[in-house]
């Protein structure tokens, strides 16, 4: 499963190590084909649908994209002691087969079922990298790849360069951006093998 790079500087997380007894909140997202092995994930699970059943607004992200409403499901897989939460533009009932990646996620945004706790056996480090489109933007698209976390490592490398020309704002800071010209490569995440822990 994904450990992104927010809820690790955020603070939420620790930056996991292997042989770390760990708990984690999960959120499974469903993906497109195409989706990384090594992060695609296929269940089977039974749905548990939250909320009453309602279908949330849409919204639309600072980029202009918008997303649209959600229905709030939890899912249970027969054996696993644990439980995802799901948001989904599909209101599904009963067992079903999904795929796509499970992340941690905030805890204060996902129910108390959808809890693990585990081991850490294994990681990696996740970077992406998106190419400019004709605006400039890297909005999309792009590859994920993996490598060995560095020896001491506790942060990530975001890929950005100073805005030019160079304005200083507010003091000595500087406004960092994609790089207009080129990839954008950036460390989004730690992927980790885990061990269930019972209980």
């Amino acid at each position: 499963m994904l450990i992104p790079a927010d809820l690790i500087l955020d603070g939420m997380v620790e930056f996991p190590q292997v042989g770390d007894h760990v708990e984690y909140a999960l959120t499974f997202v469903e993906h497109e084909p195409g989706i990384p092995p090594e992060m695609r994930n296929d269940l089977t699970a039974r749905v548990e649908v939250r909320g009453d059943g309602r279908l949330s607004r849409e919204w639309v992200d600072p980029a202009g994209r918008t997303h649209p409403g959600t229905y709030s499901l939890l899912l249970h897989g027969r054996g696993w002691g644990w439980g995802a939460a799901l948001h989904s533009s599909t209101l599904y009932h009963g067992t079903v087969q999904v795929t796509g990646s499970l992340s941690a996620d905030f805890p204060a945004l996902v129910p108390e079922q959808a809890r693990v706790r585990a081991a850490v056996t294994g990681r990696r480090l996740v970077s992406h990298t998106s190419w400019p489109d004709a605006n400039g933007h890297c909005s999309g698209g792009g590859i994920h790849t993996f490598g060995p976390v560095r020896e001491g490592q506790n942060g990530f490398a975001t890929g950005t360069v100073p805005e030019s020309p160079i304005i200083e704002s507010s003091g000595s800071c500087i406004n960092l951006i994609p790089p207009p010209e080129g990839p954008w490569t950036q460390e989004v995440g730690v992927l980790v093998e885990l061990r269930i822990i019972a209980g």
